[in-house]
């Protein structure tokens, strides 16, 4: 039986090219000059021979199929925080890479020792158009990109610049993609003015002092949408574990689950591990089915430890959850395995576990039910991926942020990405 196909399936296509000769670096003191260089970019291509007249700055020109056209676009403006000038270029080329559906007015914003220039004497910026080839069906379409650097003495500058480079009336997302801060003014100011705020919690140096500010983020009166990346990669492991449980025999067992093992991947280079994936899913699963913990986890020889009970007719019920970690890198900072034991009237074994980069591998069986296992593809998804389905997103994810709540409870202060005992 062929393998069914599971998880990210973004469209992409070709990725947006700078065009040439449409590139201003300069030092301004305040946005007003980042607008004049942009009217005269978008000036200078709109002259060029054979071109059509391009809107003005603050217009987002709708896509269009007239022949020979050359279209401005600007679907939502997006802001993304980088910690350093070869962070910045990578976070461009991801945004590049988006595909015709995400054109945007991007404001990479670099805030780091020797990113700008020195303090009051303004700030350090990069104007750029960029251009999606033209396609079948579609005009080329262009959109830009303004890189703002400024040394961490002069972040308060940052903030100030980037609400009026915002295109009125469109969504504004902030794409937090490094370490959450939890008391950077930079982070407190943006998302105050965004719609909606992406970050990926498996990139944490104190993970559950991150998780916790990211609660209380949540639970403020004025809060933006909330996207993980570390949520996102999810997706197909909580649909193969609910698929489980779509009969009525399976659904008994799961009423019977003592035992649930997770294990995550290792520490990347980058920093980045599995564990806010295995703590997010161990909250998923407790939320949906009301399980309730009885204290924090703790450390031991198997891994992170805890102890839930199950509500109403299961209240007398004990369910032990582990988390433990792999050596095996190669697997990315996301889950390895996950399994469910139930034990009791209605036994029953359900699994599921990455064998591959692509590929899934899901096993159940029970007294009542023959054991089944198959393959599924469900490729590791990059960053071009998880942020163009995250942009795809508007309106609050319930069950993550339910999720999260739970995850920031269970988690120890002070434990680390590595703190798993061998």
């Amino acid at each position: 039986m062929a393998a069914p196909r599971l998880g990210s399936g973004t469209p992409r296509g070709q990725a947006a090219r700078p065009l040439p000769g449409a590139s201003r670096h300069a030092h301004v003191l305040d946005a007003a000059a980042v607008h004049e260089e942009l009217d005269r970019l978008w000036a200078q291509v709109g002259d060029a021979p054979g071109r059509a007249p391009v809107p003005t700055n603050d217009q987002a020109a709708e896509l269009g199929s007239t022949d020979g056209m050359l279209v401005r676009a600007n679907t939502f403006n997006l802001i993304a925080v980088a910690r350093s000038r070869d962070h910045a270029e990578r976070l461009s080329d991801i945004i590049a890479n988006l595909g015709e559906l995400y054109p945007s007015r991007t404001l990479i914003l670099i805030a780091s020792p020797g990113s700008g220039t020195a303090p009051g004497l303004g700030l350090d910026v990069q104007v750029q158009l960029l251009e999606q080839a033209a396609a079948k069906g579609r005009p080329a379409v262009r959109f830009e990109c303004v890189t703002v650097a400024a040394d961490a003495g002069a972040t308060s500058h940052l903030a100030s610049v980037t609400s009026p480079l915002l295109i009125a009336e469109l969504p504004d997302v902030l794409w937090w993609p490094g370490d959450v801060p939890t008391g950077d003014p930079l982070f407190g100011e943006l998302t105050e003015v965004v719609d909606r705020l992406i970050v990926d919690t498996a990139i944490q140096r104190d993970p559950a002092a991150s998780l916790r500010f990211l609660t209380s983020v949540m639970a403020a009166d004025r809060c933006p949408g909330l996207s993980d990346f570390a949520w996102a990669r999810l997706t197909p492991w909580r649909h193969l574990v609910a698929q489980f449980f779509d009969n009525l025999p399976a659904r008994q067992c799961l009423a019977a689950v003592e035992d649930v093992r997770i294990v995550y991947g290792s520490q990347n280079p980058d920093g980045s591990s599995g564990l806010s994936a295995a703590v997010l899913m161990a909250g998923w699963l407790a939320t949906r089915l009301g399980w309730q913990p009885t204290g924090e986890m703790t450390l031991g020889r198997q891994g992170w430890q805890l102890a839930l009970r199950g509500q109403g007719d299961r209240g007398h019920q004990r369910i032990d959850v582990t988390l433990r970690r792999t050596h095996d890198a190669s697997l990315g900072c996301a889950l390895v395995g996950v399994r469910l034991l139930a034990r009791g009237e209605a036994p029953g074994s359900f699994a599921v576990e990455r064998m591959t980069p692509s590929g899934l591998m899901t096993a159940s069986e029970s007294p009542t039910m023959p054991h089944v296992s198959r393959t599924v593809y469900a490729q590791l998804p990059d960053d071009i991926t998880l942020l163009g389905e995250e942009l795809q997103a508007f309106d609050r994810d319930r069950i993550y942020e339910e999720a999260l709540a739970f995850a920031a409870a269970i988690l120890p202060e002070g434990a680390s990405q590595e703190a798993t005992r061998p």
